[in-house]
Order: structure tokens, then sequence, then C-alpha cells
């Protein structure tokens, strides 16, 4: 009986100690992986803007928000990108952080004094990104 309860014993200890190798396994993997591919080549499709509000007053104060990612083919953000935005005259845009940070991320502030709908597009690197989005000032 105390033969068996050694080895149960012993069973137990060996695959607790298999568990804890297989998780420091798993923690360096993941600690050491990288995208595969150049993490500084960005996807045309992955890449994406959004806008907060929609709307604005037409005041030349009040701001709308562009939030543009630059991501990769895995979806992680690129950093250190340049990003321009082409849009109409009567537009003025605030460069809060034109270059990428590490999620990938720039932020822009958008303001007019003269109401209308106006289309934004993004580009980096003369390549445009995203879907243009269309911001109204009233």
């Amino acid at each position: 009986m105390k033969r068996s309860k050694n080895v149960f014993l012993l069973l137990i200890v060996l695959l607790l100690l298999l568990f804890l190798l297989s998780l420091s396994a798993n923690i360096r993997f993941i600690l050491s992986s990288r995208a595969s591919g150049n993490v500084q080549d960005f996807s045309v499709d992955n890449s994406y803007m959004s806008i907060s509000p929609i709307e604005a007053r037409a005041d030349g104060a009040e701001r709308i928000r562009l939030t543009i990612f630059i991501l990769n083919d895995e979806g992680l953000g690129v950093p250190a990108k340049d990003v321009n935005i082409n849009k109409a005259p009567e537009v003025v845009v605030d460069q809060v952080q034109m270059r990428t940070d590490n999620y990938g991320r720039a932020i822009f502030d958008l303001m007019s004094a003269k109401v209308g709908e106006y289309i934004i597009e993004a580009m980096v690197e003369n390549t445009k990104v995203g879907e243009p989005i269309r911001v109204k000032f009233n």
C-alpha cells in the first residue's frame, strides 16, 4: 500500500513538473515571439480611420478627433510612420500626433469655419490607407 502511495505521489510530482516546464516554454515563446515579416511594413487593408464626433460646429474652434491606426498584415500597430492628411482647404488640421506610436496610432484634430461636408483621406508613404471618412461642420 505504501509503495502505491509513493508511486502516486511521484506521478503527481512528475505531472506538476511537466506542467511547469510547458508553462515556462510558453512564456518564453510569448516573450520572444515577433510578428512574421517586417513589422515596419503596413497593410493598406488592415489600417483604418475613425472620428469622434461625426460632426461639429463650423466655428473654427470645435474639433473632430481623427484617429488613424496603421497596422501590419497581422493586425499589429506599426510604429514610427508619418501620416499625412488629404483634405479640403476649408478644413484646418491640428497635428496632435503625426507619427504613429507603438500601437500604430496617429491623432489629428479637424476644424472648419465653413459649413459643409468634407472627405478626409490618410496617406502613409504616398499610399492611401483606410477608407476615406466624411466629416460634417454645420
